[in-house]
């Protein structure tokens, strides 16, 4: 099995966003990472990045997030250009796994309608709901698409084989889910994604000001946390370049 990181961009934002007691004023530049896993049984995307057309027109695309997640996007910042740097296409994704529903994670998602879409159930049933599309801030044009999607509530084995399993990591959206894999010579990996969304958050537990609800989220990081302490898995938050920079990043892989 092989795990390829990949960045759909950055953006820059003010670092108290995600960590509340950093000084104010102070902005920092953060990946918008989706990976892609190699498996014998088939290849998975986990999330879909942004969409492209963010790319040229982000205030359009994200509905004024871009004021608060400043875009520092390029051409060819997106999951289908990067798949095609691995001299892979869209046909080729068997599965994606949205780990929620946000702009940077699905944007991208209409892109793939032969692939298998698996999201929480919590998380559709919330981005159907106006109150919760306003309150998470979901654009449901980055998601609401005639694609083969399928519910999933709680713990998933997705290969039957105990390697790629999807698990909820609720609070940072309402079906929020994170990844673990079984690498192999590389031991555990868990790609959090934004129940975690910097190392800090991470070594203290400390709750970002974007959160759904806080004690579900302080739960999910609190797992995360006792994982990464214990050093049984490495895990990979959802938007810190100092933990970004330390990763082999696409054409290069882990196994």
């Amino acid at each position: 099995m092989k795990l390829y990181a990949m960045s759909a961009g950055y953006v820059e934002h003010e670092k108290r966003v995600f960590v509340p007691s950093a000084p104010k004023g102070l902005r920092v530049q953060a990946p918008l990472p989706f990976f892609l896993i190699v498996h014998p049984k088939g290849n998975v995307l986990f999330d879909t990045g942004i969409h492209p057309d963010a790319i040229t027109d982000a205030a359009s695309r994200w509905r004024g997030l871009d004021k608060v997640f400043a875009p520092r996007l390029r051409p060819g910042d997106d999951a289908m250009s990067q798949l095609r740097q691995l001299g892979m296409s869209v046909a080729d994704i068997d599965v994606v796994i949205n780990s929620h529903l946000h702009f940077d994670h699905a944007g991208a998602n209409a892109f793939f309608p032969k692939a298998t879409v698996i999201v929480n159930r919590r998380e559709w049933d919330a981005a159907h709901d106006a109150a919760e599309i306003k309150r998470n801030a979901f654009i449901p044009d980055d998601y609401d698409h005639p694609l083969q999607y399928t519910f999933i509530d709680g713990e998933h084995d997705l290969f039957g084989d105990g390697r790629v399993i999807v698990f909820p990591t609720y609070g940072h959206t309402p079906g929020h889910q994170s990844l673990r894999l079984e690498m192999g010579e590389s031991g555990v990996w868990v790609l959090a994604a934004d129940s975690c969304y910097m190392l800090e958050n991470l070594e203290t537990c400390i709750l970002p000001k974007v959160s759904w609800r806080a004690e579900e989220n302080l739960a999910s990081m609190q797992r995360l946390h006792d994982l990464h302490t214990a050093k049984k898995a490495r895990v990979v938050v959802g938007h810190d370049m100092r933990d970004w920079l330390q990763l082999p990043t696409a054409p290069l892989y882990i196994e």
